[in-house]
């Protein structure tokens, strides 16, 4: 086996000594550059993201019925408030109610059948120092089975003032056509539904039958144009003609039924206008 030389070891101990020190002095900058790019992302804001999920995301209902929703918002790196509302979509004579974190959607009997997609929207207002979305949106379906009342007409109305045993009042009811036609109603009559007596008691009883109501005395009809309400008062119809509520005067103490407040229903019937 050939010999070294001393000379010949000491240089080799050299190089090796100055290839540990390139490694380490690379291995040294790599550090060094690790820790520049740790120092530039702790500069970076943190990541917000702000999300509104509906569930369910689709609800089906009869027309009269309500579905009701639970509302989730998702904030991460924000504590603003947000306000979640519906902004289209929402299908005629239904309306749409939040509270705390549910959405109600109440549809009518006029509802029409059909899908359809509402729109519900949660906005955070800005804030100094909130960068990111403030404007986020979901598309809700609302499906639609069954008859809707479309020949059907509502009929409203209040007494004007207080009543007295012996005394009526005329009520000037008003007349709304949900229709794409105009109407012809026909008759109206006025019912006493319920009352409410808080000076009512065992003694000075007062019920519905201390009451009593007159229909619209029509003989011909009165038109409703299509998708309209008016007022007989409108119409210039007589109030003489009018329906009528009246406090019956009975040979007893009526003192029961002071401050009493009545509830009316309606009924009537209609027939769709010739053209």
């Amino acid at each position: 086996m050939r010999g070294r030389s001393p000379d010949g070891v000491a240089s080799e101990g050299r190089r090796l000594v100055a290839a540990a020190l390139t490694a380490v002095l690379v291995l040294s900058g790599l550090a060094s550059a690790a820790n520049r790019l740790t120092a530039r992302q702790e500069h970076h804001p943190r990541r917000r993201s702000f999300v509104l999920t509906l569930v369910p995301g689709a609800a089906t209902v009869a027309p009269g019925q309500t579905t009701r929703l639970r509302v989730v918002v998702y904030q991460r790196g924000y504590r603003a408030p947000v306000r979640v509302r519906v902004t289209a979509g929402l299908p005629a004579h239904a309306r749409a109610t939040m509270s705390r974190s549910r959405l109600a959607v109440a549809t009518s009997t006029l509802t029409r059948p059909g899908t359809y997609r509402i729109t519900v929207a949660a906005v955070r207002p800005p804030r100094a120092g909130h960068t990111g979305r403030r404007h986020f949106s979901v598309t809700f379906r609302l499906t639609v089975k069954g008859s809707a009342a479309r020949s059907a007409f509502v009929v409203a109305g209040d007494a004007p003032g207080r009543l007295a045993p012996g005394a009526s009042a005329p009520l000037d009811v008003s007349l709304h056509n949900p229709n794409r036609f105009a109407i012809l109603v026909r008759a109206v009559s006025a019912g006493v539904a319920a009352v409410s007596a808080p000076h009512a008691d065992a003694a000075h009883p007062c019920a519905a039958s201390d009451f009593a109501a007159t229909p619209l005395a029509a003989s011909y009809g009165i038109a409703v144009p299509a998708r309209a309400t008016v007022r007989l008062s409108e119409l210039g119809v007589d109030p003489s003609r009018w329906p009528h509520v009246a406090m019956l005067d009975r040979p007893a103490n009526q003192d029961g039924c002071k401050g009493a407040t009545l509830r009316l229903s309606y009924t009537g019937t209609a027939t769709k206008a010739p053209r």
